[in-house]
């Protein structure tokens, strides 16, 4: 069955009542507008956006006889303008995109591909550990416990403290070469703890995971590392993750565990 003639109409004008006034107009001639909605069986105060749509594009004109309006359909071919009209219109917006599109596709790499920066030193260091505290939610942490992790845990360690007092939950895993060696202290109560041995991990440095960045600080005398603002990089990590926290156990802190000063400090 062949779509009706008012079909093509339909799509120029993107209406479908627009379409059919027109050819219930083109077959009939002079109508009135209540003639015309009882050709459509619609009701008459709905077709007047399409009266004005049509009388804007010269496809129908009006009658003045007495008190009433009449509509006529003009020819066919003023559809051809319609189409120029649009034809215009539409090179205009190709060209607006065009004008806009290299602002658009940055946006679209800066929102879909990761932001890494770079920190150096013991201020780097610091303003990681109050980014960290300022971005909050959970946290997870993965690290070696060694010479380079212990000397960076003093750089104001009540601070590095405190801070971990701030999250109201996190995890926490590290790799130590033996059940006497243990992590600088830190506040555990609001946090799970687990441990490796080094033979399973063996590696050096620390990654934290939020929920949208992932903090890799390298075991090194100065410190360095990234920062990667990436949900998907920070998904991929903690499957990753995941995988070494099954594998893990549960981490009982060693009597008189920390610095007695530190925990006094911190409360």
């Amino acid at each position: 069955m062949s779509d009706p003639r008012w079909s093509v109409w339909s799509k120029l004008s993107g209406d479908e009542k627009i379409a059919r006034v027109y050819d219930v107009l083109l077959d009939r001639g002079e109508l009135t507008p209540t003639e015309i909605a009882e050709q459509l069986q619609l009701p008459r105060t709905t077709l007047y956006p399409a009266f004005e749509w049509l009388k804007q594009r010269h496809l129908v004109k009006t009658i003045e006889r007495g008190r009433e309006t009449r509509y006529i359909a003009s020819s066919p071919e003023t559809w051809r303008m319609v189409v120029e009209e649009q034809r215009v219109e539409a090179e205009g917006r190709a060209r607006a995109i065009e004008l806009q599109l290299p602002g658009w596709i940055s946006a679209y790499e800066s929102a879909h591909k990761p932001r890494v920066r770079a920190f150096q030193g013991e201020d780097g260091l610091r303003a990681l550990r109050q980014e960290v505290f300022e971005v909050g939610g959970e946290v997870w942490e993965y690290f070696a416990v060694d010479e380079a992790l212990k000397s960076q845990a003093k750089i104001e360690e009540v601070k590095r403290v405190q801070y971990t007092s701030g999250f109201s939950r996190g995890r926490s895993l590290f790799v130590i070469e033996s059940e006497s060696d243990a992590p600088p202290f830190f506040d555990r109560r609001t946090w799970e703890v687990r441990s490796l041995p080094k033979d399973q991990a063996p590696f050096s440095g620390s990654l934290v995971l939020l929920s949208d960045r992932a903090y890799l600080l390298a075991s090194q005398a100065e410190c360095m590392g990234l920062v990667i603002e990436s949900k998907d990089v920070v998904g991929l990590l903690k499957s990753l993750y995941a995988r070494a926290w099954n594998q893990a156990t549960p981490w009982t802190p060693p009597p008189n565990w920390g610095i007695e000063k530190t925990r006094r400090e911190v409360g």
